[in-house]
C-alpha cells in the first residue's frame, strides 16, 4: 500500500510556486534544474527556457569566471552557505545560497533563495536620515545651550563686578 503521506514532485513544485520567495536550483553540472514562479519573476528567468541550460548562460560575460570560482568553491566544501544582498531591477534582494547534498553527503548542487527586502531597505535607508537629522539637530541644539551658559556665565561675571 502507498504511503499517502508522502508529498509528491507535482505537490513539491505546487508548493515551491506558492512561494512569493524565488527558489532556483543548479545541479552539479552547473545547469538549472529547478525555478519557481517567484524565482522566474525576481531572476527574470523562463524555466523552460533555462531548465538544463548553464548557469553561466545567463551572466554577463564579465561575471562568468566569478560565478564559476563560486559554484566550485561550493562543490569543495570552501562554503557550505553564503549570503549575498543584490540590487536588481530597482529592488533589492537578500540572496542565500546553500549546498545541497544527498544522503552520503555528496555535492549535488546549489539551491539559491531569494526574498525581496525592498521595503525593509527603504525604511533601513529611511531610519539612517532621520537619524542623521536627530544626530544634526542634537549637535546645532548641544551648540546653542554651550553659548547660552557662556552668555550666562559672562553675565554673571558682570553681575558680581557691578554688586
Amino acid at each position: 500500500m502507498p504511503d499517502t503521506n508522502l508529498c509528491t514532485k507535482e505537490t513539491l513544485v505546487e508548493i515551491l510556486d506558492s512561494l512569493n520567495i524565488g527558489v532556483v536550483y543548479v545541479d552539479k553540472e552547473g545547469s538549472f534544474s529547478l525555478i519557481n514562479k517567484a524565482g522566474e519573476e525576481i531572476r527574470d528567468l523562463k524555466s523552460e527556457d533555462r531548465i538544463g541550460s548553464s548557469v553561466l548562460d545567463c551572466h554577463p560575460e564579465q561575471m562568468q569566471k566569478h560565478v564559476t570560482k563560486d559554484f566550485e568553491s561550493f562543490s569543495k566544501g570552501d562554503y557550505l552557505s553564503r549570503h549575498k544582498m543584490i540590487h536588481l531591477k530597482e529592488k533589492y534582494f537578500d540572496n542565500t545560497y546553500n549546498v545541497v547534498k544527498d544522503k552520503e553527503g555528496n555535492f549535488k548542487g546549489v539551491v539559491l533563495v531569494s526574498q525581496d527586502v525592498t521595503e525593509k531597505e527603504k525604511l533601513a535607508e529611511e531610519l539612517k536620515k532621520t537619524n542623521e537629522q536627530l544626530e544634526q539637530i542634537v549637535s546645532e541644539r548641544t551648540a546653542e545651550i554651550e553659548r547660552t551658559y557662556n552668555e550666562l556665565k559672562i553675565a554673571q561675571r558682570q553681575l558680581m563686578q557691578t554688586e
